[in-house]
């Protein structure tokens, strides 16, 4: 199962994934490609970046690369962000005219790209109830990630009624790392 974690900053993904790779060591971890390209390449993000087109565009690249690339050789992987994650920053930008309108259609194209040839086989959506968390790179600032959780969440509905037939979409409820583990393992099977 091809399984992507989306939310905004600091919801726990990353260490969802993590307690779950120690049940399941066969799937193939995609770790989160915007603290990685952050670091890597010195990438500023989230309200911190200097040009907004570029870094996100290299971010929607990434993402698809790591769709394509699993959906032919990994059939069983974790995703840590997907392309809603690039899609709905990009909306949140793009609605306070921080991208321009070209890069955001690009990462709109990238989006129906992958869920129509790369489609993934769930996708859980972790809500914002955790504390944020300061790590140098990740946004600490609460208005910003409950503004990009909205439009995340919008986005998780109309991608579940339009790619129902392929993709199961499951919000995750709980906060206890334990109850969360359940409560995905209850959908791999």
């Amino acid at each position: 199962m091809r399984m992507a974690f989306v939310g905004a900053q600091c919801v726990g993904k990353t260490t969802l994934i993590k307690a779950l790779l120690t049940m399941y060591p066969n799937y193939k971890f995609y770790d989160e490609v915007v603290r990685k390209l952050s670091k890597e390449k010195k990438l500023p993000i989230n309200e911190h970046a200097e040009d907004y087109d570029a870094t996100q565009t290299i971010i929607t690249n990434a993402h698809l690369t790591n769709a394509a690339e699993s959906a032919y050789i990994h059939s069983n992987a974790f995703f840590d962000r997907c392309i809603i994650d690039s899609d709905s920053f990009g909306k949140y930008l793009y609605q306070k005219n921080k991208m321009s309108s070209e890069a955001f259609r690009y990462t709109e194209m990238v989006l129906l790209l992958i869920f129509n040839y790369f489609p993934y086989d769930a996708v859980v959506y972790i809500p914002p109830k955790l504390d944020l968390v300061e790590d140098g790179v990740r946004d600490t600032n609460y208005d910003f990630q409950t503004a990009v959780d909205s439009v995340i969440a919008q986005n998780i509905e109309v991608l579940s009624h339009q790619y129902d037939k392929v993709t199961r979409f499951y919000i995750l409820e709980s906060q206890d790392l334990t109850e969360r583990v359940t409560e995905v393992r209850k959908l791999i099977k």
